[in-house]
């Protein structure tokens, strides 16, 4: 038995198919979202809770000590820079080992508080999602304070600049202040 088709059967075969092939897309497209939804909300790495509006990050800088990445410019605040990050290396090992990305982050406390950390978390370029965390205990604070956070060494070489960043002030579990990255 032969099945002949007509020019108005395969017509309507083909469409048929294309919108099984739309409903399908639709179906694995809303899936796909539901699926990063869920993701996000049950990050184990995420930290929640109300800030403390007497503790504030107010700035975050960076420096790239890497002269094949940063450019050295005439001015001399940013020749002075690369000498700030490189002093007392004396031999190309040793300002081998300070390559790298590095964050100041500039605080406040405007009361006093115990047990606190500062958790710098990131990713860098050639581990895409995998974070990583760098902490900063202090005992006692109050006033301004400045925390240095780097990236050198074998970890900057192997794995690249750092991608995006989150900050936060921790006491325990509890979110103090926190500032990340656009990319975060």
């Amino acid at each position: 038995m032969t099945w002949h088709l007509t020019a108005r059967d395969t017509t309507c075969l083909i469409r048929a198919m294309f919108q099984t092939v739309k409903l399908l897309l639709c179906a694995g497209m809303v899936l796909a979202w539901h699926c990063v939804a869920m993701a996000d909300a049950v990050r184990p790495d995420a930290l929640h809770g109300e800030r403390d509006p007497s503790f504030k990050i107010r700035k975050v800088y960076d420096y790239i000590n890497d002269i094949s990445i940063q450019r050295i410019g005439s001015e001399s605040g940013l020749s002075f820079e690369q000498k700030y990050y490189n002093y007392g290396a004396a031999t190309q090992a040793q300002r081998a080992k300070r390559k790298g990305h590095f964050f100041v982050v500039n605080w406040t406390a405007e009361k006093a508080a115990e047990n606190i950390t500062v958790l710098f978390e990131y990713r860098q370029k050639l581990t895409q999602d995998r974070v990583y965390r760098l902490e900063m205990p202090y005992t006692s604070v109050k006033g301004d304070k400045k925390t240095e956070f780097e990236v050198v060494g074998e970890a900057f070489e192997k794995q690249g600049l750092v991608n995006s960043w989150r900050i936060s002030i921790l006491k325990g579990e509890k979110v103090l202040a926190q500032k990340k990255s656009f990319v975060w």
